[in-house]
């Protein structure tokens, strides 16, 4: 899953080059996963039953069509099995872990999430290896995926029942606007240190060390979950940005930008599990949660983007610092009471 996704930034310059078409052409691959993702998830919600292996043979057939790198229509195809792929693994393996592992169910969310880091870290640096060659990273995708299908299992019987009613919650919004508030700060924080004079080179250094410091605080939570409350992680963690982002206005832009890696990092552990404790844990609230943090993960940064289109990238710290604030007055505002775990212990 993190190899997948990370690995559309770097080749789409490739792709504009190898494929002889604009930038705007090459971003739709982007969106096709996205539409994958959704379609999915959408899927789950109306009680579609997928199994992780389902899941596993989207992602490798989606690597495949773009390892094949043939029409311009096959690789939208490709990306949108991934992505539908990406979306039933981050339904199916979140709720699963989880669920599946009692009382440490929230630590181990930070762990599998964990993993999904390191491949975002790896595949980009696999493409350089590969000699900037973006159909033998998603070959090697694809391979891996086939390779762990036999290892899926199905989901033990006595977790919640596929056919749970879905309950609307504030959670949902909370978790759009986090999950917004995540993926804007990965997507567009590069853009924000070019515009604060940082060239484009130290740009990307410091994004590895984001990534880095993303990576040490997911597993980090194999530590601290059991002992913090998922509510107060998720406050801590958008604190963290608010903070880190006030921090690059003030000047300090590339150490305080790899400082919220640390916090952005905790978003999306802490806020499934607090939403998986208001809504239970039946593949439909799983699906639900999912597919709201979707939803904010996309429109978020295109509104974000599209405002700093007009204001300049230099604004985009003192925006993000205003957009974490108000995802903490949330928090506070969606979640006023104490929640009550309904995983196994």
């Amino acid at each position: 899953m993190g190899a997948g996704q990370a690995l559309y930034g770097p080749a789409l310059p490739i792709y504009v080059h190898g494929f002889g078409i604009s930038p705007a052409t090459a971003g739709l691959l982007i969106s096709a996963h996205w539409v994958g993702a959704l379609a999915a998830v959408a899927g789950q919600m109306a009680n579609i039953r997928f199994t992780a292996r389902h899941a596993l043979l989207l992602l490798a057939a989606g690597a495949a069509l773009l390892a094949v790198q043939g029409l311009w229509a096959v690789m939208l195809a490709g990306a949108m099995l991934l992505g539908a792929g990406y979306g039933l693994c981050a339904t199916i393996y979140n709720r699963r872990y989880l669920t599946e592992f009692g009382a440490r169910g929230p630590a181990m969310v930070g762990i599998v999430n964990a993993v999904f880091g390191i491949g975002a870290i790896a595949s980009p640096l696999l493409l350089v290896a590969f000699g900037n060659v973006p159909r033998l990273v998603f070959a090697l995708i694809a391979l891996l995926a086939l390779a762990v299908l036999p290892a899926a299992r199905p989901a033990p019987a006595g977790v919640a029942t596929d056919r749970a009613p879905l309950r609307i919650r504030p959670e949902l919004l909370l978790a759009a606007l986090a999950i917004g508030c995540e993926s804007s700060n990965i997507g567009l924080g590069p853009s924000g240190l070019v515009g604060r004079a940082v060239d484009e080179t130290t740009a990307a250094t410091l994004a590895s060390a984001f990534f880095a410091a993303y990576l040490i605080s997911r597993v980090s939570l194999y530590w601290i979950a059991p002992r913090v409350s998922a509510v107060v992680l998720l406050r801590v963690a958008v604190a963290g940005v608010c903070a880190a982002s006030l921090a690059a206005t003030l000047g300090a832009a590339g150490p305080s930008y790899v400082a919220a890696g640390y916090f952005t990092g905790m978003i999306f552990p802490s806020l499934f599990v607090v939403a998986s404790t208001a809504l239970g844990n039946s593949q439909r609230a799983t699906s639900t949660i999912i597919a709201a943090g979707l939803v904010g993960g996309i429109v978020a940064p295109a509104l974000l983007g599209g405002a700093l289109a007009d204001l300049g990238t230099a604004r985009f710290f003192p925006a993000m610092a205003i957009y974490a604030g108000v995802v903490l007055l949330a928090s506070f505002r969606l979640i006023r009471r104490p929640l009550q775990r309904q995983v196994p212990e």
